[in-house]
């Protein structure tokens, strides 16, 4: 069996470049660890492994399971003006984030329910291995109707891919 590598190449408007699958294979990724838990109206809690994207603004924490989905978009910390990306780029450090100002997002779908943070706090840390940490107490919106719902995660040893 013969492996061929394909690289693409364009040249348009006199400005080119070239494409090669090699460099995604060969990039490195980070894969999803450490939990994250999380309770929606203080029913049961779930459980899944987490994964932080750090290459842009706004710092994203996902978790992905079968019975749970969770997606936080972590934006400006309560002083109005230092991003949580920039606040956790070094180890030890913490910042805290409200729902509702500062652009930070939290949808959550468990219970065969979705819900969207309106209001609340979340207080997001790295630890000494560099992976996040973090606390959230939401109240929300439920998907597709006005009724309210109350969301609690919890984060603990989520890896950060800065390079995602």
């Amino acid at each position: 069996m013969e492996f061929r590598l394909i690289t693409v190449c364009v040249l348009s408007f006199g400005l080119g470049g070239c494409w090669s699958p090699l460099g995604e294979v060969l990039a490195s990724h980070i894969a999803p660890g450490g939990a994250v838990k999380a309770a929606l109206d203080g029913g049961p809690m779930h459980s899944s492994n987490g994964l932080v994207t750090a290459l842009a603004e706004p710092l994203k924490i996902t978790a992905q399971a079968s019975n749970v989905s969770v997606g936080i978009e972590a934006a400006i910390s309560t002083d109005g003006v230092t991003t949580a990306k920039v606040a956790l780029a070094t180890a030890g450090q913490t910042v805290t984030l409200n729902f509702g100002s500062g652009g930070s997002r939290l949808h959550l779908y468990a219970d065969q329910m979705g819900c969207v943070a309106t209001a609340g706090t979340m207080t997001l840390r790295t630890d000494s291995n560099n992976n996040l940490e973090g606390e959230v107490a939401a109240s929300g919106t439920r998907t597709g109707s006005q009724d309210t719902c109350v969301i609690e995660v919890t984060l603990k040893g989520v890896p950060i891919d800065p390079a995602n």
